[in-house]
């Protein structure tokens, strides 16, 4: 089994800082994003069709307005036995109805692009489905398996590798006989040559007639 090669753990810290950036930066641009739609649909479907048609009520009493004053300058009749312009009056009420076609017009439109943002909604809430997934489970598993790896790690490289000198000095002191002192390094060699040197005597001896 390989050891684990390390770099710097700077690099996992940096990852985590950035997967929960990610995670946050994408949770808050869904989110946004969608209250924004969900809002804009809000006064699409509502808000606007009921300002356009309140609009569209008021411009179709400016055209019974228009042509109640067309009408009563038709019926007037001048001392000279002619009728008064009523130029200025035709053109008002054209204006009024053409206002009240464009609202109308409007109106429709709005009920039609209506339908279609629906449907455009609905899909985008469903290409946002993985994503917001990621978000609530992926990132957050990625973050935390992140944190914990660098736990780990962080654990493991405290762990002082072994201090050499001092199991040599204490393989040392284990290796000395009871009742010797600890001296030199040389003493231990002179003791064992002396001990050598003894039975070498002893079997001389046992040996001679």
């Amino acid at each position: 089994m390989s050891g684990a090669r390390v770099r710097s753990f700077e690099v996992l810290s940096q990852a985590k800082v950035a997967l929960v950036d990610l995670r946050d930066r994408l949770g808050t641009g869904i989110s946004e994003a969608t209250s924004d739609l969900e809002r804009f649909g809000q006064w699409l479907e509502g808000d606007l069709p009921r300002e356009l048609a309140s609009r569209l009520r008021k411009q179709e009493e400016e055209i019974v307005m228009a042509k109640s004053t067309l009408f009563r300058k038709e019926l007037v009749v001048s001392a000279k036995d002619s009728k008064p312009s009523v130029v200025d009056e035709k053109k008002a009420l054209q204006r009024a109805i053409q206002r009240a076609e464009d609202t109308r017009q409007r109106l429709a439109a709005t009920k039609k692009w209506a339908i279609a943002f629906q449907r455009e909604l609905q899909l985008f809430r469903g290409a946002v489905t993985g994503l917001q997934g990621a978000v609530d489970h992926d990132l957050p598993m990625a973050v935390a398996v992140t944190g914990r790896m660098l736990v780990a790690l962080e654990r493991y490289a405290a762990e002082r590798a072994p201090d050499l000198q001092k199991v040599f000095a204490d393989a040392e002191r284990d290796a000395v006989p009871e009742g010797v002192e600890s001296g030199s390094e040389e003493r231990l060699p002179s003791m064992r040559r002396g001990s050598q040197e003894g039975q070498h005597d002893d079997a001389s001896g046992e040996a001679a007639p």
